[in-house]
């Protein structure tokens, strides 16, 4: 496949993952975002640690649906969320 047959969407959103530490028991933003921008990505592997993953990392999984209102960025506890400000 060449570079011509491959969307890339930028990320309309930062996370501060020194602020961000807990994603799977906050959930504000995921439940917050209606066009569903975000997804929870496990860091540990459930085969090596033979149960459910503990920890876990919050990522833009979809950064084409987000229209930029910043929902997100209003209800996150900890000021994890930014949006990047267009040139």
């Amino acid at each position: 496949m060449t570079e011509e047959n491959v969307l890339v969407f930028e990320e309309p959103i930062q996370i501060d993952y020194e602020k961000c530490k807990e994603p799977m028991f906050c959930r504000k933003c995921l439940e917050a975002c209606i066009p569903g921008v975000f997804a929870l990505v496990p860091l540990e592997d459930r085969a090596k640690v033979r149960r459910e993953p503990r920890i876990w990392k919050l990522t833009v999984g979809w950064p084409n649906y987000c229209n930029e209102c910043g929902v997100c960025v209003k209800v996150c506890p900890t000021g994890a969320l930014s949006l990047k400000k267009k040139h």
